[in-house]
């Protein structure tokens, strides 16, 4: 069940990286190409969405989701997420055509993690290296990819936008391992929880945590982020809650959940301001 809240969370959280290397795009040149913005937007729709129907897939066929349950769900079909990306590849190839090339990079690193993260033959989570392709797709490759669309080429600011964001997904998905410890634990998914422990790995969250604000605190400061966006301390409170919850509750997944909650929360949130931050 939480993976496929988290799936479904990363489903609707996806977005925002792409949204903010537009708002960047927009913010440094006063301009954004609609079309393009529209058809990129689309494109990480089907990506995104195919990224759920592997991991559902591949998390049950590999037998993740019943470790601790009799009942056998069904797979999700792969058809729907071969469909989803073929669709995201045209998109992509066609945009990289009209707008330059070192877009594929950017479209074959997605595949690669969205892919492999749990599928065979890499199965990147199972590696110890899932959370770092999450926060690489979901902070700098999308933010900059969104970015570079827009302006056909990399610069620094969506770079340093991009990594509040990817280090607040890596704080979700640390944090969402933990009440799962033990049945990744038994399926040999040695991601970063299994590897350190639950007590290291909630130490590991508040850390990573820590570095979001620290991120956002020193770009405002040096300027390289617009002033607004410092009203995402605002959730301070609630982060410093989640850490205290994740601290005492490591051991029960159910009182463990409002850690989680809390995470998303703040993730929602402050990806909201960033964006709008980029826009006024």
């Amino acid at each position: 069940m939480l993976q496929k809240i988290r799936y479904r969370f990363l489903l609707f959280a996806g977005m925002f990286p792409y949204l903010l290397g537009s708002a960047v795009a927009f913010h440094t040149k006063e301009s954004i190409h609609f079309p393009y913005f529209l058809l990129g937007l689309l494109g990480v729709a089907f990506v995104l969405l195919a990224v759920q129907v592997f991991n559902e897939h591949f998390d049950i066929t590999l037998g993740t989701d019943r470790v601790f349950s009799n009942k056998t769900p069904s797979p999700p079909h792969l058809s729907t997420a071969l469909v989803a990306t073929a669709i995201a590849l045209l998109i992509g190839l066609y945009l990289a055509s009209v707008r330059g090339w070192p877009l594929l990079v950017f479209i074959g690193f997605g595949v690669l993690a969205m892919v492999f993260y749990v599928g065979p033959p890499i199965r990147w989570s199972y590696r110890g290296l899932g959370e770092i392709m999450i926060f690489l797709s979901y902070g700098p490759f999308m933010t900059v990819g969104g970015y570079y669309l827009q302006v056909q080429g990399v610069d620094i600011p969506p770079l340093i936008a991009s990594l509040v964001l990817g280090f607040l997904v890596l704080a979700i998905a640390v944090v969402n391992e933990v009440p799962e410890y033990h049945e990744d634990r038994m399926v040999g998914k040695k991601n970063l929880v299994v590897r350190l422990g639950r007590r290291r790995a909630v130490f590991l969250y508040a850390i990573i945590l820590f570095f979001s604000f620290a991120i956002l605190a020193l770009s405002s400061y040096l300027g390289t982020i617009p002033v607004y966006s410092l009203l995402i301390f605002t959730t301070l409170p609630l982060a410093f809650r989640n850490v205290i919850i994740a601290v005492k509750n490591y051991k029960s997944p159910k009182r463990f959940i409002a850690a989680i909650r809390g995470t998303a929360i703040i993730y929602t949130v402050s990806a909201c301001w960033l964006i709008l931050s980029y826009l006024v």
